[in-house]
């Protein structure tokens, strides 16, 4: 995924996107093409831990809220943290309250929200559940659900056999960089998945 956003250089293979290859050298590139990616680690890799929830949401849309000599609209930043607050319904005592001290399921809302008000139309996504209660992924499947119905793109890593059946069309299982299976339609199923997780494809020579 990182390759695939301009983060790590490609070695091999290629990438299309809209039938057309691309080689997203810098992730400033895909954004701009709307692509967002979210890291599996929320902590290291996707906030600023010293910085407010109003800042962490709106440090990826500063275009969106700055004037054209570069310097922030208050009130711009402070209407989209709001929107964002309310659509994700985050628990918050206050939008300049730090990031860090909200709880995990908050934080990763954050995380989407931030990349949500760029609007983009792929979305890749690492674990996007991971270390989150129950309450709080269930309120994230629904929003991926509702993102795809109106025609968002999300291609997701996922150890989580079930999360994996409950969202996806389709599922590519790969095991020592290469594809061991490809799973869609009626074959998805749990005992599948398990199959071609656990058996390696015998390659022929």
């Amino acid at each position: 995924m990182e390759s695939i956003f301009g983060v790590v250089p490609i070695t091999g293979g290629h990438v299309e996107l809209n039938g057309q290859r691309v080689n997203f050298k810098h992730a400033a590139t895909s954004m701009y093409d709307g692509m967002a990616y979210i890291p599996s680690d929320r902590s290291t890799e996707s906030l600023f831990h010293h910085f407010s929830v109003v800042e962490n949401i709106t440090l990826n849309n500063l275009e969106s809220v700055s004037s054209r000599l570069g310097t922030v609209n208050s009130k711009a930043e402070a209407n989209m943290a709001t929107e964002s607050i309310q659509r994700f319904d985050i628990k918050l005592t206050g939008m300049n309250q730090e990031i860090m001290s909200l709880s995990g399921g908050n934080q990763q809302k954050v995380v989407l929200a931030k990349w949500l008000a760029r609007k983009p139309q792929i979305i890749l996504l690492n674990e996007p559940t991971r270390g989150i209660d129950v309450g709080t992924k269930k309120e994230i499947y629904e929003l991926l659900r509702k993102l795809s119905a109106e025609g968002v793109s999300i291609i997701m890593i996922s150890t989580d056999t079930l999360e994996l059946l409950g969202l996806c069309d389709r599922v590519v299982v790969l095991y020592e960089h290469r594809v061991n299976g490809e799973l869609r339609g009626d074959e998805l199923t749990e005992e599948n998945l398990v199959h071609v997780s656990v058996v390696k494809k015998q390659v022929k020579v």
